[in-house]
């Protein structure tokens, strides 16, 4: 079922990419005008998805049950990217963000119930499935080690930290009632999983108002298919940056040569 799962999701990935051809997007002049905004002319927030241990650490949640499905060519993918990639880059987003004094919100994917009952009904059959092939399923409750925020990107003493139920942040969760205290009007998406968690809730935050801008090189999924597919997909809701670009605009500092 997982390698299915996997399959029919990289499948999806091309065909999204496929109908995000240079010729399809020449055919949208619009798209430039939607998604492209200075950063330093908005109120801003850099939002992380999701760098929880089931996440993002070996030897739990996600990564223990691939390896006991025989699926170690996909967290051997995800971990790389992130130890490599995603997370070296969050941590400058993170130090420029904090030294600016911009607002840093961080989201964690987690049940609130014993009985896992505020997941959806999809979830909590996939997990009795799960549970009932004999494998650890990788979903935390918010008291358990998998939902803690990777040592890594620990929140700052001014950062906010908000739980959710669902892939996007703007349900099962007080995500959109925190934006509107701090009143941003952009934000800067980084984390996992590109195309679950981050795609969803950077979709939402479009059709919200705010103005979005995915880091590409700070982010991390389950497959590279899966990764180039989601950056092509929200290219229409979304300016897609570098950190480099990005810390370049803002002002802060560039990785070492």
């Amino acid at each position: 079922m997982a390698r299915r799962l996997v399959d029919s999701g990289e499948k999806l990935c091309r065909l999204r990419r496929s109908l995000m051809t240079p010729t399809h997007t020449q055919q949208t002049p619009f798209v430039g005008t939607l998604t492209d905004f200075a950063v330093r002319d908005r109120r801003v927030a850099l939002v992380v998805i999701d760098m929880i241990k089931a996440s993002a650490d070996e030897g739990t949640g996600w990564a223990r049950m691939y390896r006991q499905m025989g699926l170690d060519s996909i967290p051997d993918h995800y971990l790389g990217r992130l130890g490599n990639v995603a997370v070296p880059h969050i941590k400058r987003l993170l130090e420029a963000f904090r030294s600016t004094g911009w607002p840093v919100i961080y989201t964690t994917l987690a049940s609130e119930r014993e009985d896992y009952g505020d997941l959806t009904p999809r979830t909590r059959r996939q997990i009795r499935d799960w549970l009932a092939q004999g494998y650890a399923h990788p979903y935390p409750r918010l008291w358990e080690d998998g939902a803690s925020i990777i040592a890594d990107l620990a929140p700052g003493p001014r950062d906010i930290v908000v739980n959710k139920t669902r892939l996007s942040a703007f349900h099962g969760s007080s995500f959109p009632d925190r934006l509107r205290e701090i009143g941003v009007e952009a934000l800067v998406f980084t984390g996992m999983a590109t195309n679950y968690c981050v795609m969803a809730t950077l979709l939402d935050a479009y059709d919200h108002g705010f103005d979005c801008l995915l880091v590409e090189d700070a982010t991390a999924t389950l497959t590279e298919a899966m990764q180039s597919g989601a950056i092509d997909f929200v290219a229409p809701f979304a300016r897609v940056a570098t950190t480099d670009a990005l810390l370049d605009e803002i002002g802060g500092p560039r990785a070492p040569a």
